[in-house]
């Protein structure tokens, strides 16, 4: 009976077994064959794609043809307001030449220049000016201290 038994039992494991080589077959094909897709993959990956340049020839033109109508307009514009500048100056031109104007002769003798932005000259006369107060003041002196001493001269 423990033969039947032990019979049994190595006839179960032997099953199970070949059973267990067939799933380990069915797993090697399985993973065969996901070496080869994830391969392919890979392969795909290393592949670049080149896309095709795009055509921009229509936005190109209507970009082109609304440019053109804006520089049209624009210069439209720029000629009506340049009639109506040169208009509007010939206008204002005749009115001031045909008011009478005034004629104003004038005789001046200037010192200083009228024209002098920086004031040389007025620095000049300035200190001139100073000085010659200075001696008067001091000949003056002179005169009061002579006469008060009883000098003759």
């Amino acid at each position: 009976m423990k033969e039947e038994i032990f019979e049994s039992v190595l006839n179960e494991i032997l099953e199970d077994q070949k059973l267990f080589m067939q799933v380990i077959k069915d797993l090697q094909t399985t993973v065969t064959t996901l070496i080869e897709k994830v391969a392919g993959f890979d392969q795909r990956l290393n592949e670049q794609v080149v896309a095709p340049p795009a055509d921009t020839l229509a936005v190109q033109k209507v970009i082109d043809e609304g440019l053109a109508r804006i520089e049209r307009r624009i210069a439209e514009t720029t000629a009506s307001i340049n009639d109506t500048v040169n208009s509007a100056f010939q206008k204002t031109n005749a009115i001031v030449e045909a008011q009478p104007k005034a004629i104003i002769r004038q005789f001046r003798i200037f010192a200083i220049p009228e024209h002098d932005p920086e004031g040389n000259f007025r620095y000049f006369f300035s200190r001139i000016l100073l000085w010659l107060l200075a001696l008067s003041i001091v000949a003056a002196l002179f005169v009061l201290a002579s006469h008060y001493m009883g000098w003759r001269y």
